[in-house]
């Protein structure tokens, strides 16, 4: 496949989790939180850098971009090597992203509380995550087969 669809597939993958995420958060006490954690980062790492950690809306605009974009070239690993098990490989990364979403704030010191707050949390946080790598899978392969269609 080629590295554009794999990267169109990934970024709507990435914008599906996102707004996923910014919806039920609204909706939902026991909803996800992965936008604290992403603030929590990047407040972080302007301390580190000795730089005034911009305003609550500010951070949570860069942490949603943020997000975006690493979430996006992470789903684009569905599409990124043979035509071959792209819904296994979109399946598969959502999983790990969401099981690691869940799991490594802790080890890496952030408040674990965004992604496991309750058990109804925890599914939610890998439900999301395993709804974009499914998306992305699934563009992908529609956009491929698309552009197979029309080149011919």
């Amino acid at each position: 496949m080629s590295a554009e669809t794999a990267m169109e597939g990934g970024i709507t993958g990435a914008t599906t989790l996102t707004i996923l995420h910014e919806i039920v958060r609204k909706l939902d006490r026991n909803a996800p939180r992965m936008d604290e954690i992403g603030k929590e980062v990047l407040s972080n790492l302007f301390k580190k850098l000795k730089l005034d950690v911009p305003d609550d809306d500010k951070l949570h605009l860069l942490a949603t971009g943020a997000e975006l974009v690493s979430n996006g070239l992470f789903y684009s690993l569905a599409g990124a090597a043979s035509k071959n098990n792209v819904f296994l490989r979109g399946i598969f990364l959502g999983l790990t992203a969401g099981i690691g979403a869940v799991v490594l704030p802790g080890k890496l010191g952030l408040d674990e509380s965004a992604s496991n707050r309750t058990d109804k949390t925890k599914v939610m946080t890998i439900a999301w995550y395993l709804i974009g790598g499914i998306v992305a899978a699934a563009v992908t392969e529609r956009l491929e087969e698309r552009k197979r269609k029309y080149t011919r």
